[in-house]
């Protein structure tokens, strides 16, 4: 089954992404997120998924239910290597918007953890209320 070239490599790119997020390249996602984050139909994502399983791109196990399935990528590509601190090193040859959507990863990664740090603060001063009454 062969995919339009352009179409083939937004799945590509796609899924090099989340390996990138995802270290091990191990993630589970909806399949109707995957079809927001590329902009194809559900025929053309079930068509894409089957070929890049086919072509050995990525490997796909059932999910949580059968709106969720589990993606192996077991040929990450473009991935950005990491020091042994875990911060990303800026490739040479890195385009500019490679370097923006790094930028922009960065970004979401350290606004997550500014959400789970105040969710913890927020539960300590919970905590403490209840130790003072």
């Amino acid at each position: 089954m062969k995919l339009k070239e352009k179409t083939h490599k937004k799945f590509l790119e796609f899924f090099n992404e989340k390996c990138r997020v995802n270290s091990d390249g191990e993630f589970e996602m909806a399949f109707s997120e995957i079809q927001r984050s590329t902009g194809t139909a559900s025929v053309t994502l079930k068509r894409a998924l089957q070929t890049l399983v086919e072509e050995g791109v990525i490997s796909m196990d059932p999910g949580r239910n059968s709106r969720y399935a589990r993606f192996t990528v077991l040929n990450c590509r473009n991935t950005v290597p990491e020091t042994a601190a875990g911060e990303h090193l800026a490739d040479e040859n890195m385009s500019l918007t490679s370097i923006e959507q790094e930028i922009d990863l960065l970004k979401r990664r350290i606004r997550c953890q500014e959400l789970a740090i105040a969710l913890l603060q927020d539960r300590i001063a919970n905590l403490e209320d209840k130790l003072i009454r």
